[in-house]
């Protein structure tokens, strides 16, 4: 858990214009706490959640707070993040960050966000929609104002929600072509007529010739091996999907490492230079390349260490892949006190056979 008190979160299945969907409220108890970013930041650290679930809270945290200093002219270090930094905000940047990795998302991508339109109240008064927090975060996004013929809508992009895709998603590219293999809504609190108040996330999996991506090379011969993890991190937060790295004999005859990273194209030029910024290099190739990759599900399974989430892999109605999540498997492990191949083993017997393809 969070390790915050006086919160409640309540679940419920509703319906937003007909449409059917699950809406998430969060309720607080008492007076909200004006908290800075490092007092966020130390609630996610002290938190109780998987390692890439951290991470991702901690980068969108972050980059809120920096949005929020940069359109109130102060210190990141200083501002105070008045709602962003409420009780039930925290709740949705971390909750967002792990329903993805319960999904096993691994890369998140965005259509024209809708901002809406009117005005807000918020800590320092009322303000036009988008406000400028989110105007800042979405700055060279394709957004779109208002609904056309519904009149005022208000605001549909809050800072927070602006903040995680900010953060976590880049825009689909054009022409791209995937299978829809799920489906979710989730609900907003308010239930407007003329349209449904809920957003849309589709499971996407990859199509046809492959999916265009940009594979970002750097070649180090000066860097230390325990920078690299580091490197790989920076790398995915600024949207890569895949990062590795091999040894090779450089151009002087010294032994370095190839630094490969896979990105989105329109992630690339943030992707290589998260490595300009983070390696000792003094450049990064661009090539470009296509990926053809499996129809990916999560299901989980009952061990008896415990459950554990195996990702699955298809391929024109065929399952060919079946793979326990490591990290499940390693908690598993550890609470139990065994080696992790007898929760890895234990999990693959508890698949079920082959059912319906994603």
């Amino acid at each position: 858990g969070l390790g915050l008190e006086g919160w409640a979160l309540e679940v419920r299945r509703t319906t937003r214009g007909g449409v059917a969907c699950t809406h998430a409220r969060v309720t607080c108890t008492g007076a909200a706490p004006r908290r800075r970013l490092a007092d966020g930041l130390a609630v996610v650290a002290a938190a109780d959640l998987p390692q890439p679930v951290r991470d991702r809270a901690r980068a969108v945290l972050t980059r809120l707070a920096e949005a929020e200093a940069a359109v109130h002219g102060v210190a990141v270090e200083r501002v105070h993040l008045h709602e962003v930094g409420m009780v039930d905000a925290l709740v949705d940047i971390v909750g967002g960050c792990w329903c993805l990795h319960a999904l096993g998302v691994e890369r998140l991508t965005h259509g024209p966000v809708a901002l809406g339109d009117g005005w807000v109240a918020c800590a320092h008064g009322r303000l036009p929609v988008p406000v400028p927090a989110v105007e800042r975060l979405l700055a060279g996004r394709p957004v779109r104002r208002g609904l056309p013929g519904l009149g005022a809508v208000g605001e549909l992009t809050t800072p927070t929600g602006a903040a995680l895709l900010a953060t976590l998603a880049q825009p689909l590219p054009e022409g791209s072509v995937h299978t829809v293999t799920r489906t979710g809504y989730g609900a907003g609190d308010r239930d407007p007529e003329g349209f449904p108040n809920c957003l849309r996330l589709h499971l996407l999996a990859p199509e046809g010739a492959g999916e265009p991506l940009v594979e970002l090379v750097a070649d180090l011969d000066d860097a230390l091996p325990e920078w690299l993890p580091e490197v790989a991190a920076a790398a995915r937060e600024a949207g890569a999907v895949d990062v590795t790295w091999a040894p090779l004999t450089t151009k002087h005859g010294r032994p370095g490492v190839r630094l490969t990273a896979l990105a989105p194209e329109a992630a690339a030029e943030t992707v290589a230079r998260a490595l300009l910024r983070h390696t000792t290099s003094f450049g990064v190739r661009h090539h470009p390349v296509r990926r053809t990759t499996l129809a990916r599900r999560h299901v989980t399974v009952a061990t008896p260490y415990g459950p554990v989430r195996v990702k699955e892999g298809w391929l024109g109605g065929e399952r060919l892949q079946a793979t326990p999540e490591h990290a499940d498997c390693a908690e598993r492990a550890r609470e139990a006190g065994v080696p992790v191949r007898e929760v890895y083993r234990a999990a693959l017997a508890a698949v079920p056979p082959a059912g319906e393809a994603p």
